[in-house]
């Protein structure tokens, strides 16, 4: 009968505390407008399937500065410029880390890569590197032959099916993921059943990252991904692409390679060098082709919806790139 009693004591203590240690109706006030949120879920249910329009109407009723609630995870909404200009420059250095996410610490060991790891001393050594040894200038010409292969195979191509309907955004994906493909392990995905393998594990890494997780949001149910089969995911394809990598690195061993996969296991013998590692070089490569393959959608998206004015679709016989017929100007590229 005793435990009985502790459940309305457990009660009064709860409504004492919300009453008189919970923030003043001052300090609320100070919070930019938000809209009505329900228990545990929060505003997820205003998303919908389109974030960004849902975003944009709520903007539209509580201002360009509002603040929702991801389950337990608070959220600031901007959608002026004034406001972005503040977050992103006057107060950069409190806005410069990105949320905790379980997907980024599964697959990139702890959020220790260039793209997910917390602002500090070990962000700005893994930084540093990754300029000088990846993308410092010196070493993207170096890959210059790769970039105009691909462009001569990519307009060989299109001159090849000049009689039928040409797709150009699955023609620009293919040569954006053989140019990665070849900067990475030195070929393409169908060269063999390592570069399959890559690209398999790639495309499952994307899939994952873009994920829905309810442990981040709601804690209390991370116990879901279990169930569903998420960790076990995320735990295959990280141990997939751990032994991949390895294999490529003992194959080349000894060889004076350029591909990233074998440029950034010989920087380790450099003691300001050992915080970064080929996974992570793998990882920078994969989120540079995302973002190239985004780019390239977005702008036939926006072909689509707004279209240049005053254009006119006329039928077109021929082609002419810097007044010369691309049988002429892919041999210059």
């Amino acid at each position: 009968m005793e435990y009985f009693l502790l459940v309305p004591l457990l009660v009064f203590i709860f409504f004492f505390h919300k009453c008189f240690f919970s923030p003043s109706n001052t300090q609320k006030r100070l919070l930019p407008p938000s809209p009505t949120k329900l228990p545990i879920i929060g505003n997820l249910h205003q998303l919908g399937s389109l974030p960004h329009r849902s975003l944009h109407k709520l903007s539209k009723k509580y201002g360009p500065l509002m603040l929702l609630h991801f389950g337990s995870k608070p959220v600031l909404v901007t959608s002026s410029v004034d406001a972005a200009r503040d977050i992103m420059k006057t107060h950069n250095l409190v806005w410069s880390n990105r949320p905790k996410s379980s997907m980024a610490n599964g697959l990139f060991y702890g959020s220790k890569d260039v793209g997910f790891c917390p602002y500090g001393e070990y962000w700005r050594q893994i930084r540093s590197v990754t300029v000088l040894h990846l993308l410092s200038n010196k070493r993207v010409q170096s890959y210059r032959h790769v970039r105009e292969e691909e462009i001569s195979n990519m307009i060989d191509k299109i001159r090849q099916q000049c009689d039928s309907v040409i797709d150009l955004r699955d023609v620009l994906s293919c040569m954006t993921n053989n140019i990665i493909s070849r900067v990475n392990i030195g070929r393409t995905y169908n060269e063999g059943e390592s570069g399959i393998a890559l690209k398999a594990y790639l495309e499952e890494i994307l899939l994952l990252a873009g994920v829905f997780n309810i442990g981040d949001y709601i804690p209390w149910l991370k116990w879901l991904n279990k169930i569903n089969g998420l960790d076990s995911r995320v735990k295959k394809v990280a141990k997939g692409l751990d032994a991949f990598l390895e294999s490529e690195n003992s194959i080349n061993g000894g060889l004076d390679h350029t591909e990233i996969v074998t440029l950034i296991p010989s920087s380790l013998y450099s003691p300001i060098n050992q915080v970064i590692s080929a996974t992570h070089a793998a990882m920078l490569l994969n989120s540079a082709s995302a973002e190239l393959l985004d780019s390239v959608s977005c702008f036939f998206d926006f072909q689509e919806i707004r279209p240049p004015p005053n254009s006119t679709i006329y039928p077109v016989t021929d082609l002419l790139v810097s007044s010369m017929h691309p049988s002429q100007s892919h041999n210059r590229l």
